[in-house]
């Protein structure tokens, strides 16, 4: 079992630094082999189509809370997983906490129940 967290830099998207990034990342899961789990502030929408096409490389999903984990100007959703396609029917929906006092961005959690979590952090 892999788990990573990841930071990328905002009004980028999926070029540039980000790119970069997520392109050496997705070489380090691939070439691990493992489930993996990971958790990250992406600066970008889960639904981006640039980046979706770059979870479906790694054969991996989004966990996403409908609501807005990141509050600043209009608000939009930044903040979420990706997980390996083996937690597909185990992981449940993510959720955004209002209750930490944190700004702009909110914690995210998401529950996944019926696997072994044993693994590696990057």
């Amino acid at each position: 079992m892999l788990w990573f967290s990841v930071y990328c830099l905002d009004c980028v998207g999926m070029a540039g630094v980000n790119l970069l990034l997520l392109q050496a990342l997705g070489v380090m899961i691939t070439t691990a082999g493992l489930p993996f789990a990971g958790a990250g502030d992406f600066n970008m929408p889960p639904h981006l189509k640039e980046f979706q096409s770059w979870v479906k490389s790694l054969k991996a999903f989004t966990a996403a809370p409908d609501a807005d984990t990141c509050i600043a100007g209009a608000g939009n959703t930044y903040d979420f997983f990706v997980l390996s396609n083996v937690f597909q029917g185990h992981a449940g929906d993510a959720w955004a906490s209002i209750g930490y006092g944190l700004t702009p961005h909110r914690p995210v959690f998401v529950q996944i129940q019926g696997v072994s979590l044993d693994g590696t952090v990057l």
